[in-house]
């Protein structure tokens, strides 16, 4: 399923916040969270409050894989 679903998060939102806004948008799945890294192109797994800030500081378009 390629559906693009768009979100509004607080600038200081933690992983577990965003992952229980995610759950309400796309239901009680499984949800693995990536995003593109710009140098390589690659998928990388976004699981936690580290991760997440390191993504939302260094990039400024913000799309997340689910």
């Amino acid at each position: 399923k390629n559906d693009l679903v768009a979100i509004r998060v607080p600038p200081r939102i933690t992983y577990a916040q965003l992952l229980d806004k995610i759950q309400v948008r796309l239901g009680d799945e499984e949800i693995n969270l990536r995003y593109r890294d710009s140098m390589h192109n690659d998928l990388v797994p976004l699981d936690d409050d580290i991760g997440l800030r390191d993504w939302l500081d260094g990039t400024e378009r913000h799309m997340l894989y689910a």
